[in-house]
């Protein structure tokens, strides 16, 4: 059974693109069949891509940046040899807003989990208050939907690097206990249109992104376990 994930954030500037890819590079290293969506009008990931020239990808990479998402993959779930599907949402997440913030919206509806990367700065984690109303917004149609915040781009020297952790639990949501840091081989990599797996000088971005790879997959495997037991727990209880 595929899983949907979402990467979003309200706040343009948190890595949500670069986590989504070398996320994409990291479960494909696992095993897995990656589909990933390009779901800002930007076209970041797609951009990315095309510096590859005539390189493949590790996993597969579409465009769709619509307000519908929801239900075209839908649509695609149906006949899905994937194993997961990763949404590389555009920034937006106003309830009130239009636009892009109808595309994350409509991602979450459809998303088993959605990532939150926070960079650790105050405005960053100002902006992030109102992603949390667009979730719980999108809990009330999609309760499944599973919340996790990633501290992203974090600088140890830092006061606010060393108090990430701290602020970041003030969202009242689960954080992942992998922590990406700001490394000269993300950006590079990046730039060069390849993942932190592919960069000669990313081991320690590589390590990163493996741990961060086995917290999905844990999360998800415990999902699934949950609602394989439930139905059996519901019988119990009906007699």
């Amino acid at each position: 059974m595929s899983t949907v994930i979402a990467v979003a954030n309200q706040k343009g500037g948190c890595g949500k693109t670069t986590v989504t890819l070398n996320l994409a590079a990291g479960l494909a290293e696992a095993g897995k069949q990656v589909l990933v969506i390009d779901a800002d009008p930007q076209g970041t990931a797609q951009y990315w891509r095309s510096l590859r020239l005539d390189t493949g990808t590790p996993f597969q990479l579409i465009t769709l940046a619509s307000s519908v998402i929801h239900e075209e993959i839908r649509g695609l779930l149906e006949h899905s040899e994937y194993d997961v599907f990763l949404i590389d949402c555009p920034p937006g997440g106003n309830l009130k807003g239009q636009g892009t913030a109808q595309i994350t919206r409509a991602a979450l509806l459809v998303a088993d989990m959605v990532i939150i990367p926070v960079v650790p700065s105050g405005p960053d984690y100002w902006a992030a208050q109102d992603m949390l109303l667009l979730i719980e917004s999108a809990q009330l149609m999609n309760p499944e939907l599973v919340p996790m915040v990633l501290i992203n781009r974090k600088n140890p020297n830092t006061r606010t690097g060393r108090e990430a952790r701290v602020a970041a639990e003030h969202f009242h949501l689960s954080v992942f206990e992998t922590e990406i840091i700001q490394r000269t081989a993300v950006i590079d990599s990046m730039l060069d249109g390849k993942t932190v797996f592919e960069y000669h000088r990313g081991n320690q971005s590589i390590a990163e992104f493996q741990l961060l790879t086995k917290e999905v997959l844990d999360i998800h495997e415990r999902q699934q376990t949950e609602l394989v037991e439930q139905p059996a727990a519901a019988h119990i209880i009906g007699g």
